[in-house]
């Protein structure tokens, strides 16, 4: 998943797992852009927030997530299902 939170400090995203959704938080404070008279800012303070269903087939313990130049990868890879097998009669 790629999630862009272009001038966010890693520090400001929270990401949480609560009854199988993925919770997604994230403060942008904007640095000083709020304190001085620009005409026109395309960077804009203000929170982030998403939800997203996970899948039962989604390993939650292996969830691993990355933050880098303004791009937020979550990697949510799959259960490792038991291989089908024959069982042997004795």
């Amino acid at each position: 998943m790629l999630v862009n939170l272009p001038g966010v400090v890693k520090e400001k995203i929270r990401i949480k797992i609560h009854d199988n959704h993925l919770i997604i938080m994230a403060k942008n404070d904007a640095g000083d852009v709020q304190k001085r008279n620009y005409i026109l800012s395309e960077s804009a303070a203000g929170n982030y927030y998403r939800k997203f269903k996970i899948s039962d087939s989604i390993n939650l313990d292996k969830i691993v997530a990355k933050y880098s130049n303004g791009q937020l990868i979550i990697n949510l890879p799959k259960q490792e299902f038991a291989k089908p097998r024959t069982i042997e009669i004795i």
